[in-house]
């Protein structure tokens, strides 16, 4: 899609020209050993940190905070072959990739943001003489690309050999973007085939373990992007085994991705589950990621807004937290949002640049609701796992010259377990209507609905049902066990000892434990008529060995005592004490038999 033009190609073609000009963007790196980045989250952003419209430090810092702030812990990112490599074999550490160091430390080292890289355009060397005018060009030889890739990989791929010192190791790397659009692949399928195969080798020879993406493909209607990846595969059958994830990228931008009406097939939901479905018609084993979706908030009648395009924020919003939701719904592993801030700073009339959830620069980065709905939806789904429709789930279809279209009387209800215990349940109204509901719960459940965000409201049961109203803003209802009180258990309930007079009985073991939830308190008491027993220790919390002792009294008898457990709340508990002291014992023999 047209979001990344001009601008880019003459700063990069200018830092190509310049040389040792760039060192004024770079800053030393302090040098610490790579580390593996943190598994790979869901929730992600195109920050666009590396890119060249970035060139004050103090604006990657202040973004990376902002990203961070509402959980978008992974960045997608760009490396330009055109920058680093603009003469070949000329790849210069001293002046080029000093632009890269500096910002992948910053954001992977020390702000701990997981990276994907995107290895992409082609240098003016390097171009396929029938398309010279624009770096998306095919290269003229993929061994080239392999060459650029090989480089760059190693360069991140933390082992210690041509690393940069300090930097964090980068281990998804993307072919390309977008291949199956005019405009950043001007070039076939064929083609496409041959680049991937170079670029996938290119990654796998600098870092074995490293996972390598298929170029983000558009998806309309599910069918578009995977009709590409179709042709790539026709034209090499082994372009199967030159990627590990398909990345998809789902554009609705002129729809909210369930609007009521639309065909089946150009639903999210259906855009989603057709990149599944081909992954797995084609042998499975792949992961699904969305690398980029977005809506604009762009002003409609100006520059290149059409009025349909123009969404409130609101709906920008509404629609992103669905399509995540969606996304995990239909096992998406990762969505990188379209886009993090304007990386571009242009004006509200841009379509591309509406899709920020920040304002610009100028704007002081403020927040548009998308970025705080965000940071909510994060909260109540970071470290769930999907476990279907919740019991108010009722998409609804009606046909029409047979074909399927959404119904405007849908309702969503997707269900997340909470690790512990619980449930959240997202629920919305595709139609944006309001809509009062009665939900059932369980019994012995807090109750808590949250707006989309963030407001909280603690519902109470009635009948075994709670009441809340939804609209097209994503809401969710969170189940959670009610704490349990603590209950005292404790054994035996006896204790006795046996000795002869003048000697000292050996200590015995009381068990206390908590059979219920919560924090278990207790204190004991120890009551006999002359001290004999005595119990240590004699407070305590949660389970414990008490060790209970007896001294003997100066002449034989039966000794008792109590032993008197309280716990609050949680119980009381009384342990029989008994001494049997001795003068002497009688002893019996068993008879010997012999064989």
């Amino acid at each position: 899609m047209r979001k990344r033009r001009g601008k880019t190609e003459l700063l990069f073609l200018l830092l190509a020209l310049l040389g040792p000009a760039v060192t004024v963007l770079a800053q030393p790196v302090p040098p610490q050993p790579a580390e593996q980045p943190a598994a790979l989250g869901f929730f992600g952003v195109n920050g666009y940190f590396t890119g060249a419209e970035r060139d004050d430090f103090a604006e990657i810092d202040a973004l990376s905070q902002l990203a961070q702030a509402v959980g978008m812990h992974w960045t997608r990112e760009e490396f330009v072959w055109v920058h680093i490599e603009p003469r070949q074999d000329d790849f210069d550490f001293t002046y080029r990739w000093p632009y890269y160091d500096d910002r992948i430390w910053r954001i992977g080292k020390r702000d701990g943001l997981g990276i994907i890289g995107m290895l992409l355009t082609t240098p003016e060397w390097a171009r396929k003489p029938s398309c010279a005018g624009s770096y998306w060009c095919p290269p003229q030889n993929p061994s080239d690309y392999y060459d650029f890739v090989r480089r760059t990989v190693e360069h991140y791929d933390g082992d210690g050999y041509e690393d940069c010192a300090g930097s964090p190791r980068i281990a998804y790397w993307e072919i390309w973007n977008e291949p199956n659009f005019q405009e950043t692949w001007p070039g076939s399928a064929a083609e496409y085939a041959a680049l991937l195969q170079a670029g996938y080798n290119g990654v796998k020879a600098a870092d074995p373990t490293a996972q390598v993406l298929v170029g983000g493909v558009y998806v309309f209607d599910g069918t578009a992007g995977l009709a590409f990846l179709n042709d790539v595969l026709a034209a090499d059958p082994n372009a199967w085994n030159h990627f590990d994830i398909l990345s998809i990228h789902p554009y609705m931008p002129n729809v909210a991705p369930d609007q009521p009406g639309l065909w089946e097939p150009s639903t999210m939901l259906s855009r989603l589950q057709r990149a599944q479905d081909w992954v797995g018609q084609h042998g499975g084993g792949k992961a699904v990621w969305v690398t980029e979706v977005g809506w604009s908030t762009c002003t409609a009648g100006q520059g290149d807004c059409s009025p349909d395009q123009a969404k409130t924020e609101e709906q920008q919003a509404n629609y992103l937290l669905r399509t995540h939701v969606m996304a995990l719904a239909t096992g998406i592993a990762h969505l990188s949002t379209f886009q993090l801030e304007d990386k571009f700073d242009g004006s509200a009339s841009q379509v591309w640049g509406g899709c920020a959830v920040l304002r610009t620069a100028a704007e002081g980065y403020a927040p548009k609701i998308a970025y705080s709905a965000y940071a909510v939806m994060v909260q109540q789904l970071q470290g769930t796992v999907y476990s279907g429709t919740g019991p108010l789930h009722a998409l609804q279809w009606r046909e029409v010259g047979g074909k399927r279209y959404l119904n405007a009387a849908s309702r969503s209800d997707y269900r997340f377990s909470v690790p512990g215990g619980g449930t959240v349940d997202v629920l919305w109204r595709p139609d944006e209507q309001d809509e009062s509901l009665s939900f059932p719960v369980v019994d012995h459940v807090a109750v808590t609905w949250i707006e989309r965000d963030g407001q909280q409201h603690s519902l109470v049961p009635v009948n075994g049902q709670v009441h809340f109203t939804i609209n097209g803003r994503p809401g969710y209802l969170r189940q959670e066990p009610l704490p349990q009180p603590p209950v005292l258990a404790y054994g035996p309930e006896e204790i006795g000892f046996l000795c002869l007079l003048g000697q000292e009985p050996a200590p015995r073991q009381l068990q206390i434990r908590n059979d219920g939830g919560g924090t278990l308190e207790w204190t004991i008491q120890v009551d006999s008529g002359g001290g004999w027993f005595s119990a240590e220790p004699l407070s305590g919390s949660g389970a414990a060995t008490v060790t209970v002792g007896a001294a003997a009294p100066g002449s034989a008898g039966l000794y008792t005592g109590t032993l008197s457990i309280d716990a609050g709340p949680a119980g009381q508990g009384q342990v029989v004490l008994w001494l049997r002291l001795a003068g002497s014992l009688q002893h019996s023999y068993l008879p010997l038999i012999y064989r």
